[in-house]
Order: structure tokens, then sequence, then C-alpha cells
């Protein structure tokens, strides 16, 4: 009965968590009018050990950006920015609410608690860091940029993409910029992309 438990409440957490980047990617679209990734990213499926079968456990990486993981957006546009990084706290918002709902819930077994409060205290570092970052970028010169991180299955921070605003984009700044984001999100460099949104 406590394995079926466990099963069912992962597979709600990662319904929740698929959800949130569902609704994120089409909310997102339908007020800005431009293609944009998730700002959080799930690794989705667990095995399922009452049946004995893997549901197929893969990077699921809920975006609507084109082939080559550029983002379109009128690059002069504050609003585009602005409604970005209000996306990325709230998605942050919405996914503390499904790891607080896990903890509060009686029938959680132990072990999801734990992670739930491990993964509570990551988006909270995370959450302090994006905004150390984004006012470091801008005080390199920069006049904006979104923070877009994206957390694994078990919460863990994995790799941030970060969209400039700038007219263009030299390799010394992009490094500068990743720098900066390594240095606050304390990821290692391969893991931060840094680019110029597209524009329309």
């Amino acid at each position: 009965m406590v394995k079926r438990q466990t099963v069912w409440l992962s597979t709600m957490m990662v319904l929740s968590l698929m959800l949130i980047g569902y609704y994120t990617m089409n909310g997102s679209q339908n007020q800005s009018g431009t293609n944009q990734e998730d700002t959080i990213t799930t690794t989705a499926g667990d095995n399922e050990k009452n049946t004995g079968k893997d549901t197929g456990t893969s990077d699921s990486t809920h975006t609507s950006s084109d082939n080559n993981g550029s983002q379109t957006a009128a690059t002069g546009s504050e609003d585009w920015f602005i409604s970005q990084q209000t996306q990325v706290q709230q998605n942050l918002a919405k996914l503390e609410d499904t790891y607080k709902n896990i903890i509060t819930n009686a029938k959680s077994p132990d072990s999801q608690v734990a992670q739930a409060q491990e993964a509570i205290q990551v988006l909270e570092n995370v959450r302090g860091g994006i905004e150390n970052a984004h006012d470091a970028i801008v005080n390199d010169g920069f006049k904006d940029c979104v923070i877009y991180p994206v957390f694994d299955k078990h919460g863990d921070l994995t790799k941030v993409n970060v969209y400039v605003k700038a007219d263009k984009l030299s390799a010394d700044e992009a490094v500068k910029v990743m720098n900066i984001v390594h240095q606050q999100l304390n990821l290692d460099l391969m893991d931060v992309s840094v680019q110029v949104p597209k524009a329309n």
C-alpha cells in the first residue's frame, strides 16, 4: 500500500509540474504573442513500481522556441523583458506551491517530504541568485535581461538560459554574462546559455 501511495504521489507531482509548464507556455504566448521558452523545465516520468514498467524517464523540455533554441521577440521592447521576468517569478511561485502541497499532505512519504523541503530551499536560492545576476548584468552595461532557470524532476537547478537586451552580442560580452550567472547561481559555465532574442 505504501508503494502504491508513493507512486501515486510521484505521478501527481510530475503531472503538476507538466501542467505548470503547459499553462505557462500557452498563457505567455497569448499575452506577448511571441515564441518563448518556459521558465520551469522539468524531467517527467517515474518508474511504475506496482506494474514493473518504466514509463520512460526523459528530459521533457516544454518549449515553444524554434529549432535552434532562439526566442523570437521585439528586441527593443521593454514590455517583453518585463513580462518574461514576471513570468519567471510566477512559475517559481507555482512550483514552490507544488512542493508545499507535498509537505503538508499527511499521506506524503517522509522521503518525498524531505525532497520537497530541499527543492524549496533550492528555489529560494535560485530566486535570490536570479535577482542578483539580473542586477549585475544590467550594471555591466546591458539594458535588460531575462533569466530562465531549468530544473530536473528532483528540483535541482540544471541549467540557465539568459536572454539579454542588446543589438548584438560579442563573445566577450557573452562570457561576462556567463561568469555573472556562474557566480550568482553556482552553475558550471557550460550550463549557462546566453543570447539575444530574435527580432520579429
